[in-house]
């Protein structure tokens, strides 16, 4: 009985981890959609306020989800607040500042959609909501996402082994998935809330893959 009442305690425990980054994504998303319609291309980085969402709010969240409670002393959790909200930013402006090249060296991946006959324009449809680009700027996405590890990495334990091509995958997954499934839908605002819902999805999943649960309680300086 108790194996089966830590499972589900788990359990419950991962659901309201990936939903709440699941929110967060879809919150960092509505910022877009209002923005986004005065500009003619747009990427989701130049939205700064989705970098102070996963900053403050992803950063407690996964805080809590990975076992460092922090009871003794909140001061470590501002501390650590400060550190991720710091990872993000960074990320964020420097994604944003070099949109444009970033924007030419992810049309790479349109080499391989060639192949398999899919239409440039056909792709771009598929991976574009509103007037946000998401699929061709998937280089963004590896800066942004390894920048906010790095600053992770130093208030959070790594896992000892991981696999680089999961790693890839799910980062990959976020611009190319994500966008695909919300244009499934009807309505610019439903597109985004689910295609920003399921990016803040993968990317609590790609952090619950890179970095370790604690079992026992744990205070880092």
């Amino acid at each position: 009985m108790a194996t089966f009442s830590l499972f589900f305690k788990s359990l419950k425990s991962r659901f309201f981890y990936l939903s709440a980054m699941s929110i967060f994504g879809i919150l960092w998303g509505m910022q877009c959609f209002f923005s986004s319609e005065q500009q003619n291309i747009s990427s989701p980085f130049n939205y700064i306020l989705g970098a102070f969402i996963l900053g403050i709010f992803a950063t407690i969240i996964l805080n809590f989800y990975l076992g460092y409670k922090n009871k003794k002393d909140y001061k470590i959790l501002l501390k650590k607040i400060l550190i991720g909200s710091t990872g993000w930013i960074t990320g964020f402006l420097l994604a944003s500042f070099l949109t444009y090249p970033l924007l030419i060296l992810g049309k790479i991946f349109l080499f391989f959609t060639r192949l398999i006959n899919i239409s440039d324009t056909t792709f771009s449809q598929v991976t574009s909501i509103a007037n946000l680009e998401i699929g061709s700027l998937w280089p963004q996405f590896f800066i942004v996402i390894l920048v906010a590890t790095y600053f992770y990495s130093k208030i959070f334990e790594k896992k000892y082994k991981t696999n680089n091509l999961k790693k890839i995958l799910l980062i990959l997954s976020m611009p190319f998935i994500s966008p695909i499934i919300g244009n499934l839908l009807p309505f610019s605002w439903l597109k985004i809330t689910v295609c920003f819902g399921l990016i803040g999805l993968l990317i609590g999943l790609y952090f619950e893959y890179i970095f370790e649960k604690q079992k026992d309680e744990i205070i880092y300086p």
